[in-house]
């Protein structure tokens, strides 16, 4: 993966430089943090 994670609604949305776009969800440890997060930004402080 070459950009930092966007977690927005409980999804996860990274870029891969040759395959594009993913949108992950998230069923591991600590799944119910991931799918309350309305927005966070992997490479700022916003929230």
């Amino acid at each position: 993966m070459w950009s930092f994670p966007i977690i927005r609604n409980g999804l996860i949305y990274v870029v891969d430089i040759r395959n594009g776009l993913y949108v992950l969800s998230y069923t591991g440890r600590h799944a119910d943090q991931v799918r309350t997060t309305r927005f966070l930004e992997g490479n700022s402080n916003l929230r």
